[in-house]
């Protein structure tokens, strides 16, 4: 077996070696190595690279995807596998989303001339109904919800003041889990007055910055001093790996945990938290622009669909079912 295969020259990605140069490159991918690792480097996202392996490993049924079963792969198979997911039940944007990680990985074959022809081409495969950002499914807390849910994270003894400083963060800052993930305790700045938030992690790999409220700032000094040398703001209480820093799985994990103590109806993850900020800006009456430079939102589309959601409740035809 040709050694590249066990030992790649290069550096680790997602716990994989993947060889470093072009010459070597071509070596291992000819010689039957792993082209998943080589395609995820092109993420720069943690969060990304996850979601798009795992949806390549369900399409090839394995998680090392060789040169050999690239090639055998037609738009036949993309089209059964979509046709599968129909079945299975699965919600269009989570198909949608897996064959845009199918599309991102053949394209790039095209592109390094491992493929002729990319078999996810949309002149090829089943077409797929578009979604309107109006018929998304949104899940938010309201004011009284999220109270509860701060109130729970405070209840702790030992993590309470980190997890309702936590808590707070990404319902006021309407923060990504990997954005929070990230988060250093010199990433707080004063400008003109006010306390901003730097943002080096967003989605997409653009810098950000977001306004910090006195509540936020009081709850997270509470927690911890920002003053002293730069260290992670969110770190782990655990004897296992105390004062290490929360990855955004941890921080999921808590909000999923802390959703169930305070009874709220859904045990929901750190997302429906930033659309819960979305939410109340709108209802206190922060206009659509607003939001979404709060948010970073690249598209307004997306903005709007907090909108929608809100109205889809407050004026709904059950509401004028009288029995």
């Amino acid at each position: 077996m040709n050694p590249l295969i066990h030992k790649p020259p290069g550096v680790p990605v997602d716990g994989q070696m993947v060889p470093h140069g072009a010459e070597a490159i071509d070596q291992y991918v000819h010689a039957g190595g792993n082209l998943l690792p080589l395609w995820l480097t092109r993420f720069a996202s943690e969060h990304t690279r996850r979601a798009y392996r795992t949806d390549l490993e369900q399409f090839y049924g394995t998680d090392y995807v060789a040169l050999d079963s690239v090639r055998r792969t037609t738009h036949l198979h993309v089209d059964a596998h979509l046709e599968l997911l129909q079945r299975e039940g699965r919600p269009l944007t989570s198909v949608k989303r897996r064959l845009t990680a199918l599309r991102s990985f053949f394209r790039w074959c095209v592109a390094k001339k491992y493929l002729a022809e990319d078999p996810s081409d949309p002149n090829l495969i089943r077409k797929l109904p578009a979604i309107r950002p109006e018929d998304r499914t949104v899940i938010f807390l309201s004011r009284t919800e999220a109270r509860r849910l701060i109130d729970a994270a405070g209840a702790h003894p030992v993590t309470g003041a980190r997890d309702r400083a936590l808590i707070v963060a990404l319902v006021f800052l309407a923060l990504r889990r990997s954005e929070a993930a990230a988060m250093d305790t010199e990433h707080f700045h004063a400008v003109g007055g006010y306390t901003v938030l730097e943002l080096p992690h967003t989605k997409g790999g653009r810098f950000g910055e977001v306004k910090v409220p006195s509540i936020v700032l009081r709850e997270i000094q509470a927690y911890d001093d920002l003053s002293g040398p730069s260290r992670p703001l969110w770190r782990s209480f655990s004897n296992r790996n105390r004062g290490e820093r929360l990855t955004p799985n941890m921080i999921y994990r808590i909000v999923r945990r802390l959703s169930q103590e305070a009874g709220l109806a859904h045990r929901i993850g750190a997302h429906a938290l930033r659309h819960t900020a979305c939410t109340l800006a709108i209802e206190g009456g922060a206009a659509v622009q607003q939001v979404q430079q709060h948010a970073r939102h690249r598209s307004i589309n997306t903005t709007i669909q907090y909108v929608h959601a809100r109205d889809r409740l407050e004026n709904n035809a059950v509401d004028y079912i009288k029995v």
